[in-house]
């Protein structure tokens, strides 16, 4: 018989408050938001996609993805 062992994660991190995490993103999203939509793009193209098609494969509408990327 074969027994999976999964190791045990630790952690030396304080966790934060939500106060203190959204202090601490506050001013990415926007950068982050756009860099995203820069990847998706690109995974996109790279793959031959069309916004379209994506959109069906992840269920999700067309204009949908054009907000995206």
């Amino acid at each position: 018989m074969c027994s999976i062992r999964t190791p045990k994660i630790v952690t030396h991190r304080r966790t934060m408050s939500i106060e203190q995490y959204v202090a601490a993103i506050d001013g990415f999203g926007p950068s982050l938001q756009a860099l995203f939509g820069t990847r998706l793009k690109e995974a996109r193209r790279k793959a031959d996609l069309t916004q379209t098609t994506l959109a069906k494969l992840a269920w999700l509408t067309r204009q949908y993805v054009a907000k995206i990327d």
